[in-house]
């Protein structure tokens, strides 16, 4: 008899990440105070502003997608990764070196770190994709979860190529075709809604299903919405670099429809008479209304635009992070990494049928205090953009880091049953 242990090697990128999107975000919320201190309110051209930004999409919410797809590519591909433990944690240096340096250059206005940081985070998804390629390869199909994220994938290198390129146009090393608001505008569009929106899109008819106890699928929406998400992408993208307004008029209305179908696809699971699993599934709910409220907002600046007073640009990009896309990846997180992070680590130990249930992963009481946190994101939030407050923001950043705090004491009682976890090999 001998004692096996749990490969933790291979589940080492995964938790830097995490690590990784945890000071990030304090760094983003440091950030937007300054920002606020600066000028009094949410101002999208100050340097601390496009430092908050980076720091939280970049440093934090791609982080935590980073570290969950670098334990989703060897389950899709029902393969080990010859050295996926040692890749994930290269692209966790490469992804800390060049966030930390397209933070700085933000802060600091300095274009050349701007160029440098970004292409060492073009380096690490480079490295990424090549990985998640190979695995996706035995699913290639035309069903909506591998569509987007194939697309989501290719989106990701646009909108990281998008930003190069302006980086290198500030610093004087190259020209624009056109001008710099419609380079801006497209890398803002391509990034949101060719990136986060896609892949939550395509997963979408998988998702709601994995809260309920149900084995309904909202494939045909996912489909259509995927659909109407990538024709307004390309109608964007010509509109934008060639200056037809219409276009991007048709483009951005086609972004916001795109809500429509998942949000009904979720309502009719929802409100099927179905039991919901804990907290996380709440947590799901309330960012999918937030997603539709972003929607609503997007949609209102594109017909009638004087309606508003803020660019609706960046005031949809500010609003869809904390009311939509932190509630959905804390919810999604909670359900999939456990068991992501548990059968790379432990299932060639104890037989796939063996793996234990999130109850006895992830703290069920933590994760009912997450969706207080989360309950407590989206107000503060809300109030901090839409009636924007001294006290408001300090209670938005206070919540916040309470919600990261959180998963990372979840994320440290995982790695410590991982640790004790010795089963008995003949």
């Amino acid at each position: 008899m001998k004692t096996a242990r749990p490969n933790l090697l291979s589940v080492g990128g995964t938790f830097a990440f995490f690590v990784l999107a945890t000071l990030f975000t304090a760094v983003g919320l440091v950030a937007f105070g300054q920002s606020w201190q600066a000028t009094g309110s949410f101002a999208p051209a100050h340097p601390a502003f496009l430092a908050g930004v980076h720091a939280l999409l970049l440093g934090g919410l791609l982080s935590v997608y980073l570290g969950a797809a670098h334990q989703l590519c060897p389950v899709i591909s029902e393969r080990r990764i010859q050295g996926g433990g040692v890749i994930a944690m290269v692209h966790a240096a490469l992804h800390l070196a060049g966030t930390a340096l397209m933070v700085a250059g933000f802060w600091l206005a300095r274009d050349h770190l701007l160029v440098i940081g970004g292409s060492l985070v073009t380096a690490g998804l480079l490295l990424f994709a090549l990985l998640a390629l190979s695995a996706l390869e035995r699913r290639r199909s035309w069903e909506p979860e591998s569509v987007g994220l194939y697309a989501g994938l290719w989106w990701l290198l646009a909108a990281v190529a998008l930003g190069l390129w302006m980086a290198s146009f500030r610093a004087g090393w190259a020209s624009l075709p056109v001008g710099l608001e419609q380079v801006r505008g497209l890398h803002l569009r391509v990034a949101f809604g060719g990136f986060f929106l896609q892949v939550l899109l395509g997963l979408s008819h998988r998702l709601v299903p994995m809260f309920l106890v149900s084995r309904r699928t909202g494939k045909t929406a996912a489909g259509l919405a995927l659909l109407c998400l990538n024709l307004g992408l390309l109608l964007d993208t010509v509109g934008l670099l060639g200056e037809l307004p219409r276009l991007v008029t048709a483009g951005d209305t086609l972004l916001g429809l795109a809500i429509l179908p998942h949000l009904v696809a979720t309502a009719c699971q929802l409100l099927s008479r179905l039991r919901p699993l804990g907290g996380s599934f709440w947590s799901y709910s309330l960012g999918t209304l937030g997603l539709t409220a972003c929607a609503v907002l997007w949609l209102l600046q594109v017909w009638t635009p004087e309606t508003l007073t803020l660019h609706a640009e960046w005031l949809a990009l500010a609003a869809a992070l904390p009311l939509a896309l932190i509630p959905i990846a804390f919810a999604v997180s909670a359900r999939v990494i456990p068991f992501l992070v548990w059968q790379v680590a432990c299932a060639p130990l104890i037989g796939r049928q063996k793996l234990p249930t999130v109850q006895q992963l992830w703290s069920e009481r933590l994760l009912w205090v997450e969706f207080g946190w989360v309950v407590a994101v989206v107000g503060t939030w809300g109030f901090a953009l839409f009636a924007p407050q001294p006290a408001g923001l300090v209670a938005a950043m206070v919540a916040t880091a309470g919600l990261f705090a959180t998963r990372a004491l979840n994320c440290c009682q995982l790695w410590r049953r991982l640790r004790s976890f010795t089963p008995v090999a003949s």
